[in-house]
């Protein structure tokens, strides 16, 4: 998909003889790969939150306790199913997502509905990410 998207920015007359990582950065993309993580974020939230009812084959194993000490991370983080044979497992929704997940901050995780956490998802996206996006297409061209 990456190939496509460096094709389709070639496309604008302007933008063409400029470097991938410049035309990605006129057009205000997203990068495919940050791109599948914020999805695959509203949906741990909908499946978390009850938005959307999934019949996983494991149930979700959500660390729901209170705990002593407030420390860095959340009380809804996830935990990844152990696994050393069976390779497609990995690709999971909640393997998949497991550990960026237990690092979003809490005011995002708890977030009231599902606009309000695609807003602050979004936001968080835009500064945090941006460094991750620049990396990524410098290692990527």
């Amino acid at each position: 998909m990456e190939k496509v998207q460096r094709r389709a920015t070639k496309l604008a007359p302007d933008l063409r003889k400029l470097s991938y990582i410049d035309r990605f950065n006129k057009m205000d993309l997203t990068n495919l790969q940050i791109r599948r993580q914020i999805v695959d974020f509203i949906q741990m939230f909908k499946i978390v939150n009850k938005l959307e009812i999934v019949n996983l084959v494991n149930d979700l194993c959500l660390n729901t306790e209170k705990r002593k000490y407030d420390l860095r991370s959340h009380n809804r983080t996830i935990y990844r199913e152990k696994m050393k044979y069976f390779q497609p497992r990995f690709n999971f929704l909640a393997n998949r997502i497991a550990t960026a997940w237990n690092k979003l901050p809490t005011d995002i995780v708890y977030a009231q509905s599902l606009k309000s956490f695609k807003a602050k998802l979004d936001f968080w996206f835009n500064i945090t990410a941006q460094l991750l996006i620049n990396i990524t297409l410098q290692h990527s061209y």
